[in-house]
């Protein structure tokens, strides 16, 4: 817990530094590149941090014609083994790649150098960013390369977006679910309707017979039509996922503390540019999606692909606070989220494995 603790500290004070010391934009951006190649080498040489670190290494000495995993995956551990590297080098590429694409999108979204700095602390302080990309080595990829991809619909490029789905999809089955985010970008709703979908969503997905009547063979029958995702449905639905107690086990302190900060966010942004609108539609999406998914843990991570739009919300609102008479607002605000991070943390220090290793074993 100390690592975390003296991390999370590293970056908040380094952030304050940046917003109210620095007054070049050159240094800011200095200091934002440096937070993100900080991160990325913590990132590249963690070992046994999660649960599922050992289980991508067990993966890694799988002969992977017997594997169902997705083929670009399988394709980077073939190529990985026959060029004499260990499993952390697998960590390494991963890490490196998804920190790179997501630094793209991060200078994309934020061309103002202190945005793009509260943007960077955001990612590692936001459970549904950096921290669960270390994690999920997979998904973490398709998370990266779906939310460098969603310029493509800003820009009016869907077919660039949907090569970058199609990319993602090599990687998890899972992203899939992006192919619909060109059209939710067209639709224009009302914020009224979208908190009326997210309160509709809780209220079905809370009726357990309704989710096993209505969501799971909806899933099971996409699966099973397109031949694609079908074992990442039955993992997903399987009985070491599924609780007839979901609700309860799945709204623990940091679910319920996103859950209200996304409201917030929601409630604050006005809506007025399609940046603004696109923004709060993913949060929505993100929100109906807990709802509906939470009989399932790995069905309520397909969020994350469109939570990760909260760091452009958050930024967003600060933005618009960021005078000398509030700009002590903002930064508590960004604290919040650095507390609720480590709050999160000691949590699931009691089911996960927290503690920080290191691996430079990069060759066999």
């Amino acid at each position: 817990m100390l690592f975390w603790i003296c991390l999370d500290t590293i970056f908040f004070l380094l952030y304050l530094v940046g917003m109210y010391c620095l007054k070049k934009d050159k240094d800011i951006h200095l200091l934002s590149i440096f937070l993100m190649t900080f991160l990325t080498v913590i990132t590249v040489i963690r070992e046994g941090v999660w649960t599922d670190y050992y289980s991508y290494v067990e993966l890694f000495y799988e002969n992977t014609e017997y594997l169902r995993q997705e083929p670009l995956f399988l394709f980077s551990i073939d190529v990985l083994r026959s060029l004499g590297f260990s499993s952390q080098m697998l960590f390494f590429i991963y890490g490196v790649v998804i920190n790179i694409l997501f630094w793209k999108a991060i200078k994309y979204y934020f061309p103002v150098a202190k945005d793009r700095l509260t943007a960077v602390l955001l990612f590692e302080s936001m459970f549904c960013a950096w921290m669960f990309t270390i994690n999920a080595l997979r998904q973490g990829m398709a998370m990266a390369i779906i939310f460098w991809g969603y310029q493509f619909i800003e820009k009016h490029k869907n077919k660039c977006f949907y090569f970058c789905v199609v990319m993602a999809t090599l990687f998890h089955y899972s992203v899939l679910l992006a192919l619909i985010i060109p059209l939710i970008y067209k639709c224009k709703f009302r914020k009224n309707w979208l908190i009326f979908f997210i309160f509709l969503s809780y209220v079905i997905g809370t009726q357990l017979d309704v989710a096993n009547d209505l969501v799971v063979p909806i899933l099971e029958f996409l699966a099973d039509m397109t031949g694609i995702g079908s074992t990442y449905v039955r993992y997903a639905l399987s009985e070491k996922w599924v609780s007839q107690e979901g609700v309860i086990s799945s709204v623990g302190m940091g679910a319920l503390a996103t859950i209200v900060l996304s409201m917030v966010i929601l409630l604050l942004l006005n809506m007025r540019d399609e940046r603004s609108r696109f923004v709060a539609k993913m949060t929505a999406l993100a929100l109906c999606i807990r709802g509906l998914m939470w009989f399932s843990v790995p069905l309520m991570r397909l969020r994350y692909y469109f939570e990760l739009f909260l760091i452009v919300g958050v930024v967003l609102i600060i933005h618009r606070v960021m005078d000398k008479d509030r700009r002590i607002l903002a930064s508590v605000w960004i604290l919040l989220y650095v507390l609720l991070h480590l709050g999160s943390i000691y949590v699931a220090e009691k089911t996960q494995t927290i503690d920080f290793g290191i691996n430079l074993k990069f060759i066999e």
